[in-house]
Formats: C-alpha cells, sequence, structure tokens
C-alpha cells in the first residue's frame, strides 16, 4: 500500500469518527481490556444486533468469554457503552459453557440491550455447543 492510500484510509476513518461524534453526542474514546481503542456509545446497546466474542486471553483455559456488540457507522465500528459483556467460559479450545446456568441473557449486565442481539448471541452459543456448567 502505498503512502497516498494509506492517508486516504485514515483520512476517511477520521471523517467517519466526526460524523460519529456529531451523531451520538455521548460517544467516547476508552481502551478497553485488551488494550484496543474503541469507540463506545450508548445508544448501540439498544441498536445493536452484531457482536464480536473474546476469549478473557488465548494462552490459557478456563476462561470467560466476551461478547463486544457493535453498530456500523460509515465504515467504523462503535461499541456499546460497556464495550465487553461475559456470556459465556470457554473451558478448552473446543468446548464452551455458558457462564450462568439457566438464562444467562436475564443477567443485569445484558438489561440495556435487545432482544435480536441476545438471539445472536444464544444462536452463537448452540452453534458451539454450549452447555450450563
Amino acid at each position: 500500500m502505498g503512502l497516498v492510500e494509506k492517508f486516504e484510509i485514515e483520512l476517511r476513518e477520521s471523517q467517519a469518527k466526526v460524523s460519529a461524534a456529531k451523531e451520538f453526542p455521548d460517544l467516547e474514546e476508552i481502551k478497553d481490556r485488551w488494550g484496543i481503542l474503541r469507540l463506545t456509545t450508548k445508544t448501540v446497546n439498544e441498536k445493536a444486533v452484531n457482536f464480536e466474542v473474546r476469549p478473557e486471553c488465548d494462552c490459557c483455559n478456563k476462561v470467560t468469554l466476551y461478547a463486544l456488540p457493535y453498530i456500523e457507522h460509515e465504515g467504523i465500528r462503535l461499541y456499546s457503552k460497556k464495550v465487553a459483556v461475559s456470556f459465556a467460559k470457554k473451558i478448552t479450545k473446543t468446548k464452551v459453557y455458558y457462564v450462568h446456568e439457566g438464562d444467562w441473557d436475564e443477567t443485569a449486565e445484558w438489561q440495556d440491550f435487545n432482544g435480536p442481539l441476545l438471539d445472536k448471541i444464544a444462536e452463537w452459543l448452540d452453534e458451539h455447543d454450549a452447555d450450563p456448567y
């Protein structure tokens, strides 16, 4: 990639960030638990239907899995106000268990999020054969 192309990408990202800051007055840039700078806004909590899954760490077994709900805005991701919400435990590289036996999605951590997002996370758990522990 040439320097001009690199600067054009950076310019588009900066313009999208300015647009997001105008549209979402509570927008903040925070460093998450993994040291990554992310843009967050509470608006995402009620609108997000997409999420990333990240383990607490990549080196250990029996680690907490986190969902990072987000929306796309002009090609950039805006994350929920609480960037990472725990929803499962990764016991080994191939097995996932629910964090809470029963209704994990009815815990206080999830009360501000919408049904379609919770449904997608439940689908993810089903696809990964998650069991209660």
